[in-house]
């Protein structure tokens, strides 16, 4: 299991994380400016950092970063592709082992340019079900997801490659 693989299924307890505490910003009310509810989490083996004001508490700022932090390692950090897919198993968005899922899947379709066991369609339909999901890979299309978007990539000068 890889280290990446390792903290997508770890307690939140184990995740080794770095957090700050701030002041929320924007709208909100008189509170949301005077109590230090917003989270800020960095995880230093990954570099990768998240924030979170979503709420007034500052308990479940901290529970919506970890999974804010989870979703991102599992989008940015590639690995080889180690365990098959099963697409009549996926987890629920709301699911601890959805980031290990779409973490799997990701390395599958970047490796490959398809998943196993999986469509186009009903890949694609996995994909878009989570809108940040979607949107993040349509932000990388031209770089490491092209082969599933059928984008080439660019030559030297930025024009595309017929």
């Amino acid at each position: 299991m890889s280290k990446r693989d390792t903290w997508l299924t770890c307690d939140e307890s184990l995740l080794v994380v770095r957090l700050d505490f701030h002041k929320g910003a924007g709208n909100g009310g008189q509170k949301i400016n005077k109590t230090s509810s917003a989270v800020r989490i960095t995880h230093p083996e990954s570099g990768i950092t998240t924030v979170c004001n979503e709420s007034r508490s500052q308990t479940r700022n901290r529970q919506l970063a970890i999974r804010k932090l989870r979703k991102r390692m599992a989008l940015e950090l590639r690995c080889e592709p180690e365990m098959e897919v099963n697409a009549k198993d996926i987890p629920a968005l709301t699911n601890e082992r959805y980031y290990l899922y779409l973490a799997q899947v990701l390395d599958h379709l970047q490796k490959t340019g398809s998943v196993p066991g999986f469509t186009r369609s009903g890949l694609e339909r996995f994909l878009r079900r989570d809108p940040e999901v979607w949107r993040y890979l349509s932000e990388h299309k031209t770089t490491e997801y092209g082969i599933y978007f059928g984008v080439r990539t660019c030559s030297g000068d930025g024009a595309p490659v017929p």
